[in-house]
Formats: structure tokens, C-alpha cells, sequence
């Protein structure tokens, strides 16, 4: 049972409802987070169980998000649900740990952008590959394939203002010789067409909304940490900043991992 409220507790912490230790206790706090209305919402949890129930349901919940969970919703902690939870720590530990670092963003968000969770981003963005507009860039990028200049991309039109809005203040704050220099402006893309699942996993990657954009993949890989990633240096701080500040997450900055990637979503 520790290990299924250590998960309970990470995802909880992944929605800034949790900022407790991750410590597989179930305590006040880890249950502020799950009574917590976006909770509610999401899982829509029978007004019947008990305390113990909601944190498995959740747990279940998480892990049917994650592939590895195929039963009904029921609060029952069997050896189904119990299995699922062995695998899911399992597939951490294997991979070496590298989604689990949490480092929380430190500018306030001005938008309420959905979960990177599939229910969650259909229900907000649509079907996949829709509602796509053209966004004339405010500073050019150079798409690394091919090394050409780019002057426009097409993204979802709910998070087109928002883009705009964010590339306009990074090119306030570094000025266009200093992003040059930096290589912000190394663009890897956006829409993904067709839709495609995200590498290693079991869901469909944000670009297939066109709500995500990656930037210097050569020297941002998958895995790779502080210490190893371009853009986790000092100097990209106020880069990263412009997107907070709209409420996009970058994948290194919250977890430590894809330092490429950041997407319009709260987690």
C-alpha cells in the first residue's frame, strides 16, 4: 500500500496539490489533495467510499492513464491493482528514474490550460490534428531539418494567442543577437501529422494537438538531466520564464527530462 500512495502522491505533487513528502503515508495532506475539487472532477469519485478507497480509485485511475491498468474503477486494492502498481515502479527504476524529478515552475501561470491526460485534453483541444491555425512568428526559427529559416507554424488555435504572446516577450527579453547566439531560435517542430504516441509510452503526444513545441533537440536528448541538457543552463532561465508565465510546463523544468519539449498543458 506504500508504494500505491507514493504514486497517489507524485501525481497530486504534479498538479501543485500535494507539496508534502513523498513518503507513502496516508495523512491529511495527501487527502487535501485528493478531496481537492480538480480531483473531484477528474475522477469523479462515489460519494460511498471511505478515505482508503479514493486513494486506490485515484491510484487506478493513474495507472489506466498509464497502460497499465485494464479494470473498472472500484477502490478495491486486489492483486489486479497491486500488480499495476509493482509494474509501474518497476518501469521507473528500469528506466533509471529519469521522469520522476520534480522541479516545480516558479512563475505563477495567467491561463487554465487542461492536464496531460487524454480525457482531459480531447475534452479542451478536440480531436487531434483540428482547429489548427497559421502563426506568423515574431523572430524567425531555423527548423533543423534541413537548417532552413522559418517565418510561420501552424499550432492549435486555442493556444496560438498564447505562443504569440510568449515568443514576443522572449524576443523583448534577449533581442534577436542574443538569440541567435544562444540557438533559441533551433526549432525541432510542433504539429505532428499524422497524430503519434509519445516515445516509450502509451499516449499520444501533445504534437499531435499542435499544442507543443521542441526547441535544440541535438543537445536537449530524452534522457538527459541538469548538468547534461543546453537549455537546464542558467542562461535559459528567462526563456523558460516566458512560457510560465502563460502557463505552459517545460518537461525539464517540472521533471527534469525532454528539456526540448514544453506544451500547453498544467502538468
Amino acid at each position: 500500500m506504500i508504494d500505491l500512495i507514493k504514486l497517489v502522491q507524485t501525481y497530486l505533487h504534479n498538479y501543485s496539490l500535494y507539496n508534502g513528502a513523498i513518503d507513502g503515508l496516508l495523512g491529511p495532506n495527501t487527502m487535501a489533495g485528493v478531496n481537492s475539487e480538480k480531483m473531484k472532477t477528474l475522477v469523479k469519485f462515489p460519494t460511498t467510499l471511505s478515505d482508503v478507497q479514493k486513494v486506490v480509485l485515484l491510484a487506478q485511475y493513474v495507472l489506466k492513464v498509464n497502460g497499465l491498468y485494464d479494470r473498472a474503477l472500484d477502490g478495491f486494492y486486489g492483486p489486479v491493482t497491486q500488480f499495476a502498481v509493482d509494474n509501474y515502479w518497476t518501469n521507473s527504476r528500469n528506466s533509471g528514474d529519469w521522469r520522476d524529478k520534480i522541479h516545480p515552475q516558479t512563475k505563477p501561470s495567467k491561463n487554465s490550460w487542461p492536464g496531460n491526460i487524454p480525457g482531459e485534453l480531447k475534452a479542451f483541444y478536440g480531436e487531434m490534428g483540428k482547429n489548427l491555425v497559421t502563426v506568423e512568428l515574431p523572430y524567425h526559427f531555423i527548423y533543423e531539418d534541413g537548417m532552413k529559416a522559418v517565418s510561420k507554424i501552424s499550432c492549435h488555435k486555442l493556444v496560438a494567442p498564447s505562443l504569440e504572446r510568449v515568443l514576443s516577450s522572449v524576443l523583448k527579453v534577449y533581442g534577436m543577437k542574443e538569440i541567435e547566439r544562444l540557438q533559441i531560435d533551433l526549432y525541432a517542430g510542433c504539429l505532428s501529422s499524422p497524430p503519434r504516441l509519445m516515445r516509450g509510452g502509451t499516449q499520444y503526444s501533445t504534437h499531435s494537438w499542435g499544442i507543443s513545441l521542441d526547441f535544440m533537440s541535438a543537445k536537449n536528448q530524452l534522457r538527459w538531466k541538469e548538468g547534461q541538457a543546453t537549455l537546464a543552463r542558467p542562461e535559459y532561465v528567462p526563456f523558460w520564464e516566458c512560457w510560465e508565465l502563460e502557463g505552459w510546463t517545460s518537461l525539464g523544468r517540472r521533471y527534469n527530462y525532454d528539456w526540448m519539449h514544453v506544451q500547453c498543458t498544467s502538468s
